[in-house]
């Protein structure tokens, strides 16, 4: 090898090493990114399910305005998913001013609320109805504000045609009118599944951080390739060097798949459509589990040849 050609070849070594690892710090950086992104639409969602919450206890108490039921219903309000979004710093982080305003706001009407019902006497109806009147707007305004904020995270807003029927049946059967209730809401829920297990959480992230490391290695093979070629072909031979290079981008493909299939579950959990979100969740493990076969066997058969040839002579 010339004088040069040893720099020129060191070069290149240091050049693909150093993308390889500069892929991989970005594949894992966008993944963390993923990942508060979709905590984030969590926390919301968690949110608007605690304002709907706090909807129908507010429509009962306007209902019975004058009658110790508004003392314990409105004493009853709790909204821990907000509660626990305006403590958290990755929350507060992420939430623009404008939302992170309308949520102390909330929180802070309705403490106010509490803090009066919590002393007697019962304050009268024409002063308790505004204070009401005044929350129930601010979460239905709020409501439509979490509603826009979600829509660029990719959480849809699942909202059907019985909505209406069915909160109205909610808010009868808090009143006691078993009647209307079991007309307006008649559907069974006790049945409903859900696509996520207890313990979805963990293995989802366990998951993740499988196919970030599959996306690394496989790319960083690919690179190692590439800039060894000439090293690499004298060693094995051309056809186990191509034979690596076409596994590791199967098998970086394959990955790739597998986090557009994670992306797919997620999206049909959040709608709520086990079926849909099982079969994504069954062929992401499939293309993880091919990904490694491919990585494995590309880099387990250069390795075999290489001794064959070398121990051959």
């Amino acid at each position: 090898m010339s004088d040069s050609g040893w720099v020129v070849d060191l070069f290149v070594t240091l050049t693909g090493t150093s993308v390889g690892v500069g892929l991989a710090f970005l594949l894992e950086y966008h993944q963390r990114e993923r990942r508060a992104k979709s905590a984030y639409g969590d926390a919301l969602n968690s949110i608007r399910a605690d304002l709907a919450n706090l909807g129908v206890i507010c429509r009962h108490a306007a209902a019975n305005i004058g009658t110790n039921q508004v003392r314990a219903a409105l004493l009853s309000m709790e909204a821990p998913a907000l509660d626990a979004a305006l403590i958290s710093p990755a929350f507060l982080e992420r939430a623009p001013y404008g939302l992170r305003t309308c949520l102390i706001t909330l929180a802070t009407s309705r403490r106010a609320i509490q803090n009066i019902l919590s002393q007697p006497p019962l304050p009268p109806p024409a002063e308790l109805k505004p204070m009401i009147d005044q929350l129930r707007r601010v979460i239905e305004y709020l409501g439509k504000v979490l509603d826009e904020e979600v829509k660029p995270l990719g959480r849809p807003i699942l909202r059907t045609s019985r909505d209406k029927e069915v909160i109205a049946g909610l808010t009868a059967a808090m009143r006691g009118e078993e009647g209307n209730a079991t007309s307006a809401g008649g559907t069974d829920m006790t049945n409903s599944t859900s696509a996520v297990h207890p313990d979805r959480n963990i293995l989802f992230s366990n998951e993740s951080f499988v196919i970030g490391m599959l996306q690394a290695v496989a790319g960083g093979v690919v690179v190692a390739s590439l800039a060894q070629t000439q090293a690499l072909g004298s060693l094995a031979g051309a056809i186990p060097l191509l034979v690596l290079l076409t596994g590791a981008l199967i098998a970086l493909s394959l990955a790739l798949v597998a986090a557009y299939l994670k992306h797919e579950y997620k999206m049909w959990d959040v709608k709520q459509n086990p079926e849909k979100a099982n079969g994504a969740l069954t062929w992401m493990r499939h293309c993880m589990f091919l990904a490694l076969i491919f990585l494995l066997g590309s880099i387990g058969q250069l390795i075999a040849l290489s001794w064959w040839r070398v121990l051959r002579g």
